[in-house]
């Protein structure tokens, strides 16, 4: 019936244009008359056209007929889209009535059966549908549905009306990798000479067509070229000689890739090989992945022909080819601290990349005139610097980007320094994921550094003290001590409460004489924090959480025992080739054992400690070490940890080291390179042999809880008056009390000195006085300078150890069989409290808490030592 109506108006309309022109004469209002009326015939022929050929009007006599609707995928190529049409029909595409039963549908994964290369644009269910399976091949099915059926030559459109064919089911043209019997139509060619990168993206393709298809695409390199370079078929990997990969590479920047098809050339390249391998992943992501065309029946691979694919990455071009844009500011009033911390950062930066990056306050550069490329220190005054800041408590650090700016915030000095110092290492784990690093020189320099704009580094580290007194120092691996001379014991408290404030939890806290210590810690530090009232110094020790652990509260007895004899023995065979040393065995009441330094590196020094633990373990199995400690780090108290691990590290088990090493600065200034490689080497060893050995960082105010035995450390390195060079190392050597006990009864304390000097005794008895005193003591330093009158009293021990030898063995000269050799220990040996003494060199001896309690002298030898005393 409509039809029919149609050609009734039809043969109206020719009866109409008849009597006109019969009756028409020259002027102006003819020719408009004329032009209107083939307006009309034009229009209605149009419209017939299109009803006859089987076409579907998406906008008609002005009017949108199908609803236009999105996903939200390609915002800005679907925009370009729905602004043509508008300007090639006069219509809003999106003016249909919200009724309209009909869409026209833009979004991922529409419809089945397409593969990753292909697009779909047709009708389904009277639906128009643009679709791909990715958004680079749903960006090609937009553009093309605008250049072909929009504004095209072809197109079927004009003012106030959109056609499209109603059989409509275009997935673009396509080039096939393969012929049609399977074997290779194109080969792979690469640039000769192409770095690691470069290769690695060669790899990536050849594998993902390979996966894709079963065939293995044939490798050349552009050196060896075609009889006829322009007819062969060929996927350019990276800046080959061939015009195609010259002229999109001249194109692009150093943080941008390009994928294309140029007639027979596939191209994949960039100007750097870190880009080109990212090329080559989205080229793999995108064509092979889940979807691909390829099937047993079918092995074949087809790109889209228009395929044109310019990408940048949201990088920041820190440096490229020892170059760099960037200009670091940093504020006018930094101290000289701060500028220390900037400049380290920055000669790391010109060792990385070889560009050395200039430096100005924000007074001298007050605003931005390279584009905004800065690297932004501290309380800039830039706004990016302070919206950075906002929100971060004391002792947090950040580092983030706005723009072209890379920011580095913090709360704090020593956060500061933290967030330069995390930054250079992520800075540099950047550069050698984006450039090859020739293994023939691993100092060269690595000149591509690109930041994603996404980068956020952060953290959380000990708050600064109020009036620091200095920058912090580091105190041996990777600790640091934060510290302020003019401190109190209400700004010990208060900065308790702030770390609560922060997030810190406390570990314990205790109080000995006139030292308050408490130790807290979170998920990256352990700080422990000491007020000394006798030298009014604020002090927080602050080890990383990987490097150290936190002391046990509570004693665990190994496998429930409980009911063995604590012994504590002093080794009297560790003086066969040096006048020094010490080594102390303590049996716990779980017959797990705890072992003090250990003398010096022979093997019969060694294989002795070995049989003695074998001789009083009374367990079933190998012994058990609860904890090895060591008091400082001189070979005369360590060597026999190293000879021991690497020879018998099988036939014991041990469970924890404890101790406290000064940095590499702190120990070449007396201990020399020697005492430094074998600190250095006790912890090689344990992480190389000993994986589920636990390391505990002794720091002043610590208690270590063990089966029958607690140790309180009562002296470490860092307490002394700081800032302080170690002018001696044995400076450096932990004092602590250990106390054994049954299960809690007959308790007995052992003052173990290690080599502590004159300068640490005076600390001691100034800070703890009578709260020294202690049932036993070890002698300070063998007998040497170290102990004095004044501690060796505040102890009052009536049980001494003596770890010397009667003579040197290198020289024969006369130790403990000289009456005037040591006088300080000899002094004390006289006061009325000391009633008993044990020589190491007069044998070993192992006591039990019996023994000890009755301050009488027993075992092999020591018949002559009371005759002498």
């Amino acid at each position: 019936v409509t039809m029919k109506k149609r050609w009734i108006s039809f043969l109206s309309l020719l009866l109409a244009l008849c009597l006109l022109l019969s009756s028409c004469t020259a002027g102006t209002g003819e020719v408009t008359l004329f032009g209107r009326i083939g307006d009309a015939i034009s229009g209605f022929f149009g419209r017939a056209t299109n009803l006859l050929s089987g076409n579907t009007p998406l906008l008609l006599n002005g009017q949108a007929k199908f609803k236009f609707v999105t996903d939200g995928q390609c915002p800005a190529e679907w925009q370009t889209l729905l602004s043509a049409i508008q300007n090639k029909t006069g219509v809003d595409p999106e003016s249909a009535d919200d009724e309209t039963a009909k869409t026209v549908r833009m979004g991922l994964n529409l419809v089945e059966d397409i593969t990753l290369s292909d697009y779909f644009i047709g009708f389904d269910q009277g639906d128009l549908l643009i679709t791909a399976k990715n958004e680079i091949m749903l960006a090609q099915a937009l553009h093309a549905f605008r250049t072909q059926y929009v504004t095209g030559e072809k197109a079927n459109a004009g003012d106030g009306y959109l056609y499209l064919p109603t059989a409509l089911a275009d997935t673009g043209e396509k080039v096939a990798l393969l012929d049609e019997d399977g074997v290779a139509a194109y080969s792979i060619v690469y640039p000769e000479g192409g770095d690691t990168h470069s290769l690695d993206a060669i790899g990536t393709v050849r594998d993902c067509i390979k996966n894709a298809t079963g065939v293995s695409l044939p490798l050349q390199s552009d050196f060896l070229s075609p009889s006829n370079i322009d007819a062969a078929c060929e996927i350019l990997i990276g800046l080959t000689n061939r015009p195609d990969s010259i002229r999109a590479t001249a194109e692009l920047d150093s943080a941008s890739y390009y994928i294309g098809i140029s007639g027979n050339k596939v191209v994949i390249t960039a100007t750097n090989g870190y880009m080109l391998e990212k090329a080559a992943q989205r080229f793999a992501e995108l064509f092979t992945g889940e979807g691909a065309a390829a099937s047993r029946e079918t092995p074949a691979l087809a790109l889209p022909a228009a395929l044109s694919l310019r990408h940048t990455e949201n990088v920041l071009m820190l440096t490229n080819e020892q170059i760099s844009d960037y200009t670091l500011i940093y504020p006018a009033a930094a101290d000289t601290a701060t500028i220390g911390y900037i400049r380290t950062f920055l000669v790391g930066l010109q060792q990385l990349t070889g560009v050395s990056i200039p430096a100005v306050s924000d007074a001298a550069r007050p605003l931005a005139t390279n584009g905004g490329k800065e690297i932004l220190v501290g309380d800039t005054n830039r706004n990016a610097s302070l919206m950075a800041k906002a929100g971060l408590l004391s002792g947090q650090w950040g580092v983030v980007t706005a723009g072209q700016s890379l920011i580095v915030v913090s709360n704090g000095e020593n956060a500061l320094r933290f967030a330069l110092q995390e930054l250079l290492v992520g800075l540099s784990t950047l550069a050698r994921e984006q450039n090859t690093v020739s293994k023939n020189d691993p100092d060269a320099f690595l000149p591509l550094l690109c930041v994603p704009v996404d980068i956020k580094l952060g953290g959380q580290h000990a708050p600064d003290l109020v009036q620091m007194a200095a920058a912090p120092g580091a105190i041996g691996e990777n600790g640091y001590l934060l510290y302020r001379n003019n401190g109190s014991l209400a700004a010990y408290n208060e900065y308790i409460t702030s770390l609560k404030t922060l997030g810190y939890k406390q570990h314990t806290t205790n109080t000995a004489g006139k030292v308050h210590a408490a130790t807290y810690y979170n998920a990256t530090e352990i700080l422990n924090i000491t007020f000394a009232e006798t030298d009014n110094i604020l002090r927080v020790a602050v080890d990383p959480y990987s490097d150290s652990a936190l002391p046990p509260l509570t004693a665990t007895p190994y496998k429930g025992q409980t009911g063995v004899d604590p012994l504590f023995v002093q080794m009297g065979d560790i003086y066969t080739s040096v006048d020094c040393g010490m080594s102390y065995i303590i049996r716990l009441c779980d017959g797990t054992f705890i072992i003090i330094d250990g003398g010096w590196t022979d093997a019969t020094i060694a294989n002795s400690l070995l049989q003695k633990l074998k001789e009083l373990n009374p367990l079933s199995g190998k012994p058990v070490i609860a904890a090895w400690i060591f008091t400082h780090g001189h070979m005369d108290h360590i060597g026999a940890f190293l000879r021991f691990t690497d020879e018998y590290r099988t036939e014991v088990d041990l469970k924890s080291v404890v101790y406290s090493f000064p940095n590499e600065e702190q120990t070449l200034i007396h201990g020399g390179s020697t005492v430094n490689r074998w600190q250095k080497e006790i912890r090689n060893y344990i992480r190389r042999y000993m994986d589920s050995t636990v390391i505990y960082k002794a720091r002043t105010g610590q208690k270590l809880q063990y089966p029958g035995c607690e140790i309180e450390m009562l002296f470490t390195f860092e307490d002394h008056i700081q800032p302080k060079k170690l002018s001696y190392f044995n400076d450096s050597s932990l004092v602590f009390r250990l106390t054994l006990s049954r299960n809690g009864a007959d308790a007995q304390t052992f003052m173990m000195l290690g080599d502590a000097t004159t300068t640490t005794a005076a600390i001691l008895v100034a800070r703890y006085g009578s709260y020294l005193q202690s049932d036993a003591v070890q002698v300070a330093h063998h007998g040497y300078d170290g102990g004095t009158t004044e501690l060796y009293d505040a102890i009052a021990a009536p049980v001494v150890f003596w770890p010397c030898p009667t003579s040197s063995p290198s020289n024969g000269s006369l130790r403990f069989d000289n009456p005037e050799w040591s006088p300080i220990t000899r002094t004390m040996l006289g006061r009325d409290y000391a009633k008993a003494l044990y020589v190491a060199c007069k044998g070993t001896v192992a006591l039990n808490l019996t023994q000890i309690k009755k301050r009488s002298i027993v075992g092999s030898g020591m018949a002559a030592i009371d005759a002498a005393i």
